[in-house]
């Protein structure tokens, strides 16, 4: 008999900074915290995420990283954390149509399958750094086939671009 899915309510809250260093080379990095359901009742991850960024152009950029993953104690291992190390890839995709700018970006791990569904606001403080909050589904299904989870997620995003690059060339200009 096939098991229904759980809901959870989350908040999840992360700072990533992409540092480019070159034409071709930069740095990736991103701190995430997750709350348990009921949005705040406690803490349930925290994720430090380091890369080495190659970027083939300035809209197309794959990462390649490691990731250590500590998972909060909670029900079935109450006073236990769990940590957790990964190696992770992405690829990101840049697109611009008139005024509007997206991105897209895809993660592979070989852990679980999940879909996930953001609709929010983003606000652009200055060219290189953005805020993002919005509401966020997560439709997850684990290894063990029959167990599904549903995470309903207030999600708050703070990304941080630095261009060393341009720097680098302005201070060389005659």
């Amino acid at each position: 008999m096939p098991k229904l899915p759980t809901d959870e309510q989350q908040v999840w809250a992360r700072y990533f900074n992409q540092t480019r260093l070159s034409d071709k080379w930069g740095l990736w990095g991103d701190f995430h915290f997750r709350t348990t359901d009921h949005f705040i009742k406690e803490p349930s991850k925290g994720i430090i995420r380091l890369g080495l960024m190659y970027c083939f152009k300035d809209d197309l950029k794959f990462t390649n990283g490691y990731a250590f993953i500590n998972h909060f104690p909670e029900e079935g291992h109450a006073n236990v954390s769990m940590p957790e190390h990964r190696i992770w890839h992405q690829i990101q995709l840049h697109n611009k149509y008139g005024k509007v700018r997206t991105m897209q970006w895809t993660n592979v791990y070989d852990v679980f399958e999940q879909n996930r569904l953001f609709v929010g606001l983003d606000y652009n403080f200055n060219s290189h750094a953005h805020v993002q909050l919005g509401y966020m589904n997560v439709y997850q299904q684990f290894a063990a086939g029959s167990k599904f989870k549903y995470i309903h997620s207030i999600r708050v995003f703070f990304f941080q671009n630095l261009d060393f690059l341009k720097t680098i060339k302005q201070a060389l200009r005659p």
